[in-house]
């Protein structure tokens, strides 16, 4: 199972304005926009970017409100325009305090407040310490708690009131937040995407952010599990199900005590909102398979930060999934270092990072790709040709006829490789455009494209949209990946027979000369040695020298691994098994393996 786990930096990364600083510039505007006169709104519409104009207003030359939009920005007014929380974050800003732009930044904000007032609750009837604060805690109270505390003269009834507030105007924000994201960023046409993300086999994706960023620019297809709910424009301030808390500070020993705002915290909002938990059921099914498939978790575009440790914690320690952390740039990196080592801790961090097969391996983002740009049209036609439905018979076969284009023209470039040959037509075939000869000619295009260093044998299931496919269409892909498979192996053995590797001395020769060849080819001219009866001890003898050395250029893992699946997984014939079983004992002589590796196969 390969999990992906996006944080609120994926969004960023394709350029939309989810930043909490974006979201009370956008406030911001709007009260600008509910306030002053229509005249002098040209002034706002100067400061503004080309999206924000189009939501706000009719166009540019005319400075009503947007009627279409009308009724969510009076929506937004109403709930931001007395709201503590949001008055409380314009301050700090005008003070030049606030801590960052980013959302953690903000839960950061909210942690410092509650424990502030939580921290002052037991002297509020104290005048004395009262007046001799300083920091933020001085600030804290003049902002929330003075103007309440004047007000009511108990203590308690004053906590009370200033908790409801407090909760009800953080409810208010969210809901606001809720209309931001749909009513406005999810209409933003940016035409980004992260070919790290593209070329990933994602399973299953547990997303901390409330969009459908993934789902609407890669896969639909895929279980998303909303761990902080979805934003759903069509909810209320009651039904709205986002989770937008805060991380328990209290110590273990208090936990089970004081609960006094309880309802700041994520893990209670989550229970309280019905938020979806499906990715304990991954684990469970992670846990209870054979223990020995690694299974890949990528985190993408997440700080790693305490907030959310309760959740990460839970797949990070797991030892049956490794984890492959991107990161955008060296600050981001430091960041993440930091904050995992006050998740594991500094001597597990290390451990796993730099093990000889490492259980936590971190990637540099690769640049982000304009899907408009030419060499990367074939992305946004396999995206488009999934859809067909939803366009005129027309527009149908004017995509169609594009593609036949760049086939007649043999566009490699278009086409860039076998994958996205395989993906088109999974595409085009699902959405039921059949064409028997456009078939045919993809075909050739996918066979021009063979290239030797990839291992490129597909498999349906590697196709989310086959699942869901009719017979009819399955039984079409499922020959056209044949078809490819068949030739892409036709195509390896030939290369192996120019190499002359036929000759076991020729072969040692050509191992000599230092000549580079990959992992999967390595396994796949392992296999095909193997598999050959020697007449003679001699020609026997170099037959497993050669085996030996070519199993030197890999790890210990890889090797064992694959000696795995054909004594244990494969339906192996007896004669390969036992050739499988003599490689692992050769092997075991030389020391090759450790007892841990071997244990973890069951193959000692």
């Amino acid at each position: 199972m390969n999990i992906l786990i996006i944080g609120n930096g994926f969004d960023l990364a394709h350029k939309l304005p989810t930043k909490y600083t974006d979201f009370l510039d956008f406030l911001g505007n709007v009260r600008v926009l509910k306030e002053i006169h229509p005249e002098e709104r040209k002034r706002l519409i100067r400061k503004i970017d080309k999206d924000m104009k189009q939501y706000l207003f009719t166009d540019e030359n005319n400075f009503n409100i947007n009627s279409k939009r009308s009724e969510y920005i009076d929506e937004i007014y109403q709930l931001s325009k007395d709201n503590i929380w949001i008055n409380w974050l314009y301050q700090r800003r005008a003070d030049n305090e606030i801590l960052g732009e980013y959302w953690v930044d903000f839960e950061t904000e909210i942690s410092g407040v509650i424990q502030s007032i939580e921290q002052l609750s037991p002297i509020l009837s104290e005048s004395s310490g009262v007046f001799n604060l300083i920091g933020i805690q001085a600030k804290v109270f003049t902002f929330f708690i003075k103007k309440y505390y004047t007000e009511h003269k108990s203590q308690d009834a004053t906590m009370k009131y200033l908790k409801e507030r407090l909760l009800l105007d953080l409810n208010k924000l969210i809901r606001c937040f809720e209309i931001y994201l749909e009513d406005f960023v999810k209409n933003i046409n940016k035409r980004l995407l992260s070919l790290d993300i593209y070329n990933l086999k994602v399973d299953k994706v547990l997303t901390f952010n409330y969009t459908n960023t993934y789902l609407k620019l890669y896969n639909d297809d895929v279980e998303c599990d909303y761990i902080h709910g979805k934003a759903d424009i069509n909810n209320t301030m009651v039904t709205n199900n986002m989770v937008l808390g805060i991380n328990d500070y209290l110590k273990e020993s208090e936990r089970f005590t004081n609960t006094q705002f309880i309802e700041f915290k994520k893990y209670y909002q989550r229970l309280i909102k019905l938020t979806n938990s499906h990715y304990k059921k991954w684990l469970d099914e992670i846990n209870n398979k054979n223990q020995n498939v690694i299974h890949n978790v990528y985190i993408f575009g997440h700080s790693l930060a305490d907030t959310d440790h309760d959740i990460l914690r839970e797949f990070i320690n797991n030892p049956k999934l490794k984890i492959t952390i991107f990161y955008n740039n060296s600050n981001q990196y430091s960041s993440q270092i930091c904050n995992l080592v006050h998740l594991i801790g500094p001597d597990k961090l290390n451990e796993w990072v730099y093990q000889a097969r490492p259980k936590i391996q971190f990637i540099k983002q690769n640049s982000m790709i304009n899907i408009d740009d030419s060499e990367w049209r074939i992305m946004r036609d396999i995206k488009e040709c999934t859809e067909l439905a939803k366009l005129s018979i027309d527009k149908i076969e004017n995509k169609i006829d594009q593609i036949r284009k760049h086939i007649q023209q043999k566009d490699y470039t278009y086409f860039r490789n076998q994958t996205n040959v395989v993906n088109l037509i999974v595409s085009i075939v699902t959405s039921g455009y059949i064409d028997d000869l456009l078939i045919s000619q993809m075909l050739i295009i996918a066979q021009d494209l063979y290239d030797r260093t990839q291992d490129e044998k597909y498999y349906t299931e590697q196709f989310k949209k086959y699942d869901n496919a009719i017979p009819m269409y399955k039984k079409i892909i499922s020959s056209f990946i044949h078809e490819i498979n068949q030739f892409n192996y036709s195509k390896k053995k030939e290369y192996y027979t120019t190499l002359d590797i036929n000759s076991y001395d020729k072969m040692l020769t050509c191992l000599d000369t230092g000549v580079v060849i990959d992992k999967n080819e390595i396994l796949f001219l392992i296999y095909e040695i193997i598999q050959r009866a020697e007449q003679t001890s001699e020609l026997n003898e170099k037959k497993w020298t050669c085996i030996i050395r070519l199993v030197h250029r890999l790890n210990a893992e890889d090797i064992l691994s694959s000696i795995n699946y054909y004594i244990y997984e494969s339906n192996s014939d007896n004669s390969l098994r036992i050739r499988y079983t003599y490689l692992l004992n050769l092997l075991k002589q030389l020391d090759f393996f450790d007892d841990d590796l071997l244990d973890k196969y069951q193959l000692k």
